[in-house]
């Protein structure tokens, strides 16, 4: 039954007719905490090749839901969610490089895989980028690159990317300093996006 199952779902998959719902079926049972059947259907969909699907079955080893914490495991995941152009997969892979959970911290690899899935519009992963450059950790320190990289995380709906982006304004990083701009941006980001820290700095700037 089991070998059955597994070519009816490869069926599907080629076909185009299944994979959508399978990834809902997933994230539904993730979020109802089901994490053993969470887990069943993201394998089977990482070994049918979703590369999303590799990633979730890595963040649940990464942080041990359903599973025992296991941080090697998560970057073999990663990493195969990754290869699979899986933007969430290289962001994901990203965080344990630049923090050396699971690998050797290794702040360039960092910045090429934030970049990756910067590239494929992952607003996070932007902020993550642009952080590297404003810290000068992997890369060559570049405040204007991490005020490029900030503006693209925060048009693309990430709260913490319009913080930085008003930190950079009110204190003249690779933009003319700007207080009405700061405050624009923190602004955004507390109101948009219920950034708390997007918050704080508004209300201090707007003293």
């Amino acid at each position: 039954m089991k070998n059955i199952f597994r070519v009816l779902f490869g069926l599907f998959l080629l076909c185009g007719l299944s994979i959508a719902d399978a990834v809902d079926d997933a994230d539904a049972a993730y979020d109802e905490g089901n994490f053993v059947e969470a887990a069943t259907l993201y394998k089977k969909l990482c070994d049918a090749k979703d590369g999303y699907s590799c990633s979730s079955l890595g963040y649940m080893y990464d942080f041990g839901e359903g599973f025992k914490e296991d941080k090697v495991k998560a970057v073999e995941l990663y990493t195969k969610a990754c290869n699979l152009k899986s933007p969430l997969g290289c962001y994901n892979l990203g965080i344990l490089y630049k923090e050396g959970r699971g690998v050797k911290q290794d702040y360039k690899k960092a910045s090429e895989l934030y970049k990756m899935a910067c590239d494929n519009e992952r607003g996070d992963a932007c902020t993550n980028l642009g952080l590297l450059y404003d810290e000068g950790n992997g890369v060559k320190r570049d405040y204007k690159k991490a005020v490029e990289l900030y503006r693209k995380a925060c048009e693309l709906d990430d709260g913490l990317g319009c913080n930085n982006l008003g930190a950079m304004y009110e204190d003249g990083l690779g933009v003319k300093k700007d207080k009405k701009a700061a405050l624009k941006y923190y602004k955004k980001a507390c109101e948009e996006f219920g950034e708390d820290i997007g918050c704080e700095n508004y209300e201090m700037l707007n003293k």
